[in-house]
């Protein structure tokens, strides 16, 4: 069983939140994207293809990536709102 420390596991969860946060703005953007009609087939397979890319980079996360984690939470870190 690997262990690791406090320090690394909240690190490792914002990490994993701020991606998900980013997973959902996407998601919302589609949303809106078929509730207004506006079915561009370049946007909708950008943003699936961008949803998608961020559930893998989720998954391969692991607490002991230091240096990953430290990228995704200073680039997603900073959660936008939806315009």
């Amino acid at each position: 069983m690997q262990e690791w420390t406090q320090e690394e596991s909240i690190a490792y969860e914002c990490a994993r939140d701020a991606i998900g946060a980013e997973i959902a703005l996407i998601s919302a953007k589609i949303h809106d994207e078929l509730e207004q009609g506006r079915l561009d087939d370049m946007v909708m397979q950008t943003l699936r293809a961008e949803r998608s890319r961020l559930f893998q980079e989720r998954a391969k996360l692991r607490a002991k990536d230091h240096e990953e984690i430290a990228k995704i939470r200073a680039m997603h870190g900073k959660i936008q709102t939806i315009t």
